[in-house]
């Protein structure tokens, strides 16, 4: 409560816009731990299957690119989100993006695809994610990464990266750390890979826990 309390002052003040942005991800973060949000899919997402509930699902308003300029955007506003637009892209985390899909926009035409089953809004919060950051060049410099003891590499962990924004693995780690952002959300199976018994018992509590929460 006087987090929030703090917010509203920053927002009606106008405060510096860097500042009220922490003063968030700190309350999101203090929320995420109090209610034990799980903020992770419980399997590796199939990007595939991403990209054609894309075309399906999102196409219309948001374009077969994901620009935001579908057909149906012309009659929109505010206009659907372009995903390309980097300022914009930089500050979204994939669960962010899970809890948009999910939950949809108040007040915008993005209503909640709440009807689409968890793995498939998973995947489509990965597609999303990675479409501002398919450049090949970041691609590679990301495998690079990964495959190396920079530090970056700390990004490998699925809790780590899910609620991690593009800017804050720069602000972390540096270009490097999105590079390995960006290559793991277009190729997150590693992050699946060779999972101990405990991980795969924690795996399947939260399956517990996201089905109670979806009744």
């Amino acid at each position: 409560q006087a987090q929030t309390t703090e917010l509203r002052r920053r927002c009606d003040g106008k405060a510096n816009g860097p500042g009220v942005s922490r003063h968030s991800e700190q309350m999101r973060a203090a929320l995420i731990g109090a209610l034990q949000v799980v903020t992770a899919p419980r399997g590796a997402p199939d990007l595939a299957r991403g990209a054609t509930l894309f075309a399906q699902q999102c196409g219309s308003c948001h374009g077969a690119d994901g620009m935001g300029n579908g057909p149906a955007a012309l009659n929109l506003a505010p206009a659907p989100t372009n995903f390309l637009d980097r300022a914009r892209a930089d500050q979204r985390s994939l669960y962010g993006l899970y809890s948009t899909i999910t939950l949809g926009v108040a007040d915008t035409a993005m209503s909640g695809f709440g009807q689409l089953s968890y793995a498939d809004r998973w995947a489509l919060a990965f597609h999303v994610g990675g479409l501002a950051y398919a450049d090949a060049q970041l691609q590679q410099r990301g495998v690079a990464v990964l495959a190396s003891a920079d530090q970056a590499a700390g990004l490998r962990s699925l809790a780590a990266l899910t609620p991690t924004t593009p800017a804050q693995a720069i602000a972390q780690h540096g270009e490097d750390g999105l590079a390995a952002l960006a290559r793991l959300r277009h190729d997150p199976a590693p992050l699946f890979a060779g999972s101990s018994p405990l991980d795969t018992t924690i795996a399947r509590l939260h399956d517990s826990l996201a089905a109670y929460a979806d009744n």
